[in-house]
């Protein structure tokens, strides 16, 4: 299958995303997919489901891999994706190294560490991190299927995350995007920001975005909020939860309300599309899959300098999906 697009060169089956044996990409294939009505509800929660909502999708993290029935590592500079620095001039060079992304000891870690990567061009990178994402693999939205043939008319996705010790030039993220482009290019087709925030991690960006085109039609709906009780997001975990039905969508850290929007069709400021293919709660109307990912550098949080922390780490307990 070669080496993937913006990788460095390895020998054939090192590293953890070379261990993907044929049996498991067919199982991949067969059991997992993020297109509407194709995801098959998982068995045996580990855990109690809220009142009235039935498990989904998780992942625990109480292994000892990433596991790649529901995962994908993402490469390099963004250069398969056509955004050079991913768009935003980030600094770090995304790997599937051990050290960048590894569960142990019931968690996700993504670490940004300073280390050098160099293209064949020259072109230097200063850091590593690590960019992981379930798409392909696992979709959600309000009013979802299943492969059962059930419709979800609320989908509850929650997560349990710290976020990484304060430093300059440091960016945190899990948040999700649309798996197809079917209402057209950024921010057309819609962007969910849940967890998203910067240096000190004293407040947290919650978004979404939509509208047309980048930069003339797109629009954001976003709020700044502290986190409840005080403090920074590096102290402890949070409990991060996004509500999302087919005209609403809320989102609350540790119980409490931090975000909600409308759809338009019930909410004239609300969410929309420019695209003629929509319908009225379009872009959220359709499969999104979750990213995470810790950069470095950047326009949102500003160059990494001599005091940016490394090795600096965003730890993720579980990421849970339920319907009702």
């Amino acid at each position: 299958r070669g080496v993937p697009p913006g990788a460095p060169p390895r020998a054939p089956g090192e590293g953890p995303a070379g261990n993907l044996t044929p049996e498991v990409i067919q199982e991949i294939e067969e059991q997992a997919s993020d297109k509407d009505g194709t995801l098959k509800i998982m068995e045996s929660p580990p855990f109690q489901a809220p009142p009235g909502y039935t498990a989904l999708w998780w992942d625990e993290f109480d292994g000892d891999a990433l596991d790649l029935r529901w995962w994908n590592y993402q490469y390099g500079y963004g250069a398969a994706e056509g955004l050079w620095q991913w768009g935003n001039r980030e600094e770090q060079f995304y790997t599937d190294s051990t050290s960048n992304v590894r569960v142990s000891d019931g968690t996700l870690k993504i670490t940004a560490i300073r280390e050098q990567t160099v293209l064949p061009d020259g072109y230097t990178f200063n850091y590593t991190s690590g960019r992981i994402n379930t798409r392909g693999k696992a979709g959600f939205y309000g009013g979802m299927r299943t492969a059962d043939g059930r419709q979800w008319e609320q989908v509850r996705i929650e997560a349990r995350i710290k976020a990484p010790q304060p430093s300059t030039g440091t960016w945190a993220a899990y948040w999700m995007l649309p798996i197809d482009l079917r209402y057209g290019v950024w921010a057309s087709s819609g962007e969910i920001d849940i967890f998203e925030m910067k240096n000190k991690f004293i407040k947290n960006n919650m978004a979404l975005h939509y509208g047309g085109p980048w930069p003339k039609y797109s629009e954001r709906f976003n709020t700044y909020e502290r986190r409840p009780g005080g403090g920074s997001f590096s102290d402890s975990f949070t409990v991060v939860t996004m509500d999302w039905s087919p005209t609403e969508i809320n989102m609350y850290m540790d119980g409490e309300l931090a975000f909600s929007d409308k759809s338009k069709s019930v909410d004239r400021n609300g969410w929309y599309s420019k695209s003629l293919n929509g319908g009225p709660n379009t872009p959220f109307d359709m499969p999104f899959y979750i990213i995470l990912n810790l950069a470095i550098g950047g326009k949102y949080p500003g160059d990494s300098d001599a005091a940016t922390l490394s090795p600096n780490t965003m730890e993720i307990d579980y990421i849970r999906v339920f319907g009702k």
